[in-house]
């Protein structure tokens, strides 16, 4: 199993980067020993693990269990058999679940998001799974990050690195 791992945001509160696990995982329950296995035998330990498309039920969900992680937030399509998606948090970072099942659209998109709480600031973090079902013309992320692209900046190159 090829794990993709990001140093995705860098805060001095953390004492390092906010390290990222993001898997499309197709199928958490056979595919979870292969999961644990590959944390232990590459010695990493994300902060954050993403999972997409985990196919379990919310009750399933709740029982797999990943050493020093909390389920921080996760999305499931009443109706849609495949799919899902979560966000694993290790236990001693400081969190809140947020809501944002409203935006979801069945078979089009799934959200499911947590605001870390550092000493001086909150990280809102979103997972995002869109699915190859839906158009991929109507889809879009934009906002504004603040940041002066006419300036070089340590600020720029992290959105650019996104």
């Amino acid at each position: 199993m090829g794990l993709n791992l990001y140093d995705a945001y860098t805060t001095t509160e953390l004492g390092t980067a906010l390290t990222v696990l993001n898997q499309n995982i197709r199928d958490l329950f056979n595919k979870y020993g292969g999961l644990i296995c590959s944390l232990k035998t590459n010695q990493i330990s994300p902060h954050l693990v993403y999972l997409m498309e985990h196919y379990l039920s919310k009750q399933i969900l709740s029982l797999i269990k990943l050493e020093n992680y909390s389920l921080g937030s996760s999305y499931l399509y009443i109706l849609n058999q495949g799919a899902g998606i979560c966000i694993y948090i290790r236990n001693y970072i400081k969190y809140i679940t947020l809501d944002v099942s409203e935006n979801c659209v069945e078979k089009y998109i799934e959200l499911c998001a947590v605001q870390m709480d550092t000493k001086s600031s909150h990280i809102v973090i979103i997972c995002i799974y869109k699915s190859t079902q839906g158009n991929t013309a109507n889809f879009l992320i934009c906002g504004d990050a603040n940041i002066n692209h006419s300036l070089g900046s340590y600020r720029k190159t992290q959105l650019i690195a996104l």
